[in-house]
């Protein structure tokens, strides 16, 4: 969850730079994934990476469709990024 509120802060602050600067962004929000999750992570493709309570690891493409799951995800021990 820290990971998470990290990551949004640091948006917040990219857009607040962005506005400084009179840089106009457009966001629009397309979906959602539901769950609880310890961590999450985005590649350079848009896929979104999930590590949920359970130690299931998730993969979502860019629009949140589910792509795959892995049920090992604390096999060798604690994740993190």
């Amino acid at each position: 969850m820290k990971h998470l509120f990290l990551h949004i802060n640091l948006l917040f602050l990219f857009i607040a730079n962005m506005h400084a600067q009179n840089i106009q962004l457009n966001l629009n929000f397309q979906s959602s994934i539901q769950g609880k999750f310890n961590l999450f992570n985005i590649d350079e493709l848009g896929s979104i990476y999930v590590l949920t309570s359970g130690g299931q690891i998730k993969k979502y493409n860019a629009n949140a469709d589910s792509l795959a799951v892995f049920n090992d995800g604390k096999r060798y021990g604690q994740l993190h990024s």
